[in-house]
């Protein structure tokens, strides 16, 4: 969206500590001293469910991650370009580098609720008329930097419009979270996706101890046939990284049937045990299922 000029020395501004932070990602393990020990990928019975919610999340904290860390990277390194104590709002840029078509800005607004209002606007280079806000931050009343619920927007279609080379060319991204010392949930909503139209849920809890949950809903040709499938997927995972997941599958090439499968894997991500009922296949030991 940006590339961020220098940074210089935090000086006094707006208290920015509600923002949110990097507990909205989810750290689910990906490595192990038992999964580094089984020699070649290639060789490795790779968990199906454990690739997917990977990668799931991957691409989540990739969207997630791009907005935390450029707004904690402004406001914790840089003096606002403009701030208003009286009225409680502070902005910081214009930002662009020389081959950037749009201006970008970041902007907190306190409120007297004691909530926070934040977003990035841009506009055309030569226009700032035209300016629009291309991502909305909502914090609730009450936020400190320990604890906070809130709710932010990215708008990846009118980024794309503005600028061309932004990679992700549709869409829209909506997350609601809860941030506390101990527990960390996020529940994600993507609609019509980049260039293949696409929309989902996905939600998430973890613990500060590192062992957590997450819940998706989309739509995708999961069956044999040419029909999208609504593919339901509960994750579950410990700290370790062993883990667990139990989906279903309905509508599509299935028509009014429904399927069902389980699969646990191991420290290693391997699978340990599967099952499905359209097939009555079933492989491993579920003894071996840590959850």
């Amino acid at each position: 969206m940006l590339s961020l000029l220098s940074l210089v020395a935090c000086m006094s501004g707006p208290n920015t500590d509600g923002l949110p932070d990097n507990r909205l990602l989810i750290q689910l393990p990906t490595s192990s001293s038992a999964g580094k020990s089984v020699g070649k990928a290639e060789e490795k019975n790779w968990s199906t469910y454990y690739l997917l919610t990977a990668q799931v999340t991957d691409q989540v904290n990739g969207m997630v991650g791009f907005v935390l860390n450029l707004t904690s990277g402004i406001v914790s390194t840089q003096r606002p370009t403009t701030y208003d104590e009286d009225n409680g709002f502070a902005e910081w840029g214009p930002y662009a580098d020389t081959l950037d078509p749009v201006e970008t800005v970041l902007w907190v607004q306190h409120n007297d609720d004691n909530s926070y209002s934040w977003g990035y606007d841009q506009w055309p280079k030569e226009d700032e008329t035209a300016r629009v806000t291309v991502v909305t931050g909502e914090v609730d009343p009450g936020a400190t930097k320990e604890s906070s619920t809130g709710r932010f927007t990215i708008d990846f279609t009118t980024i794309h419009q503005m600028d061309p080379t932004s990679s992700i060319e549709q869409g829209s991204f909506s997350s609601e979270y809860s941030l506390s010392p101990t527990l960390s949930s996020n529940t994600v909503t993507v609609a019509d996706y980049t260039l293949v139209s696409f929309d989902g849920v996905y939600a998430y809890a973890q613990s500060d101890e590192g062992d957590g949950t997450m819940d998706l809903k989309v739509a995708y040709d999961a069956y044999p046939g040419s029909a999208d499938e609504d593919h339901t997927v509960t994750s579950a995972w410990t700290s370790k990284g062993a883990g667990r997941a139990d989906a279903t599958l309905s509508g599509g090439d299935l028509g009014d049937q429904s399927g069902a499968a389980s699969e646990c894997w191991s420290t290693s991500f391997e699978r340990v045990y599967y099952t499905e009922d359209w097939s009555n296949l079933v492989e491993g030991d579920p003894s071996l299922c840590a959850l």
